[in-house]
């Protein structure tokens, strides 16, 4: 068994990328504000909504991470969280997103080790280093029909 101390060194997760992580902090929402779109995320969050992930966008300083921050504060069920910041190292780029929300989904939900430890080992042995179109096919499609008793 590959083990969570084994997952973080193959991941190599980006340390203060999710939302409670160190780094530069940005604020919460104020009390009163951005309430249409928080309702509409927090939909999603309470399931009327059926897409797997909830993308928030916008240009730039329109609140996404003030937003995204007070939605992420107040949940018990948040599996993994993944906040880009420009300029900020890993943080500002794409490379380790898919790792770093791999390996603390497999935090939040213990259950899900086995099914990363299996993708794991089956991209490892793969003959063709195509590591992350192998991962994206092979564990997340394998996280989809997850029983919802195991998930937060």
């Amino acid at each position: 068994m590959v083990g969570i101390v084994n997952l973080h060194a193959t991941l190599r997760p980006v340390p203060d990328a999710a939302y409670n992580g160190g780094g530069p902090r940005v604020s919460n929402c104020l009390q009163g504000t951005r309430v249409g779109i928080m309702k509409l995320i927090m939909g999603w969050v309470d399931g009327t909504d059926d897409r797997s992930i909830c993308w928030v966008n916008g240009p730039a300083g329109f609140g996404k991470s003030s937003i995204a921050r007070t939605i992420c504060a107040g949940q018990q069920k948040l599996a993994a969280s993944f906040f880009f910041l420009r300029g900020a190292g890993d943080r500002s780029k794409i490379a380790r997103f898919i790792r770093t929300l791999a390996y603390h989904i497999s935090v939040s939900i213990p259950a899900t080790q086995p099914l990363l430890e299996d993708a794991l080992r089956v991209i490892h042995s793969c003959s063709i280093n195509r590591w992350k179109i192998n991962f994206r096919n092979y564990w997340w499609r394998q996280f989809r029909p997850w029983p919802s008793q195991y998930l937060p």
